[in-house]
Formats: structure tokens, sequence, C-alpha cells
């Protein structure tokens, strides 16, 4: 069951106050918190970061509150906080619960940066877009409701960062990486002659 009937009402807040926090309305909130309708990532997210949790713990799939997203070494923050006991060495020893807790960890770190890499990239500043483009693309991030899906993308624009920086240090085999992406973006998908783009 997840926690958002008992998160709102430790703050103290009804069904429409919690509507008017975070834009989600009250009959949606309503068959969520009876789970007669699941979030979408999107929502889950907005709910975490309102109350202050992590992602699985607003799902009632974590016993951890705490969302790590924001430490210095959140994977260490996330260790000493599931560790039940620590050896001589200072090895910890985890629980039964250490796979739905790393789960739900790994879940929490990707959907929030997932989220933060999205407002960075979909603005005019990083892609020229109208402001109709950017609208699209939020719509069309706001429904991504697939963990697969997430760290697909984010996977692959990590890649695309990393041998972007690599043709550009002189890289020949990089550097031809570029040109194929390049050809593929422009002349396959955009349609736009390679004098208009190199």
């Amino acid at each position: 069951m997840n926690r958002i009937k008992e998160l709102r009402r430790e703050k103290g807040l009804s069904l429409k106050e919690l509507s008017n926090e975070i834009g989600i309305s009250s009959a949606t909130l309503s068959r969520y918190e009876t789970e007669k309708r699941k979030p979408k990532i999107e929502n889950w997210s907005k709910l975490a970061d309102f109350f202050g949790v992590s992602i699985g713990y607003i799902q009632g799939t974590s016993e951890i509150r705490k969302s790590f997203y924001g430490e210095d070494d959140p994977f260490d923050a996330f260790v000493n906080a599931i560790a039940v006991h620590q050896d001589k060495e200072g090895n910890a020893g985890f629980g039964k619960n250490y796979t739905s807790e790393s789960v739900a960890f790994s879940n929490d770190m990707s959907v929030k940066s997932f989220r933060t890499l999205c407002q960075i990239l979909n603005t005019n500043v990083f892609l020229d877009n109208t402001k109709k483009e950017i609208e699209e693309n939020a719509k069309i991030i706001s429904n991504i409701n697939d963990m697969r899906a997430i760290n697909t993308i984010q996977d692959t624009l990590g890649e695309f960062f990393k041998l972007s920086l690599r043709a550009y240090s002189g890289d020949a085999k990089a550097k031809n990486a570029m040109d194929n992406i390049h050809k593929i973006i422009y002349q396959d998908y955009l349609g736009i002659g390679t004098d208009d783009y190199s």
C-alpha cells in the first residue's frame, strides 16, 4: 500500500489542500490513495518531492524515507542508511530487504536525475526550441511511465555526451561516429542538407 494518505495526514492537509499545492486534482489524489489508480512516474516524483521523501517510500516499496538524490555521494549515504551491521574492517552487512531497497534507491535516483536532465535540455537555450516544441516535449516527457525507457534515454544521452567530448578532443573513431550520428539526425531524420548543419 502506498503512503500518500499517511504523508498527507502527517502534514495535516486535506485532499483539496494537497491538490492546490501540487496541481493534481483532489479526485485523482483520492484514487491514488485508495490505489484505484496508479500515478505516472512524474506524479510519483512530484508527490515525493512535495513530502520530502523517496519515491520508493511514498510508493510503499521502501522503508527508507529519505531520498539521497541531493547528497554529495548518494550511494554511500544509501549504503550507510541500509547497513544493519559493520565488521571490524568497516565492511557493511545488509539485511533481507537489501535487494528491494537497492531497486527503490536506483529508481529514485533515475527518475530524479531524468527530470533534472529533461528540465535542462527542454529549453530554447539548448535545443533552440520554440514554445510549442517545449510544450510538446514536456507532454511526451510527462507520459513516460517506464523505468526502462527512462534508463535507456539517460544512458544514450550519457554515452552521446562522452562520445562528443572524445570527438572534440581529437579521437578519430569518436569523430567518425559523431559524423554518422549527425548524418542520421540532420539528413535522414530532419531532412536538412549537409551544408545547412556542418
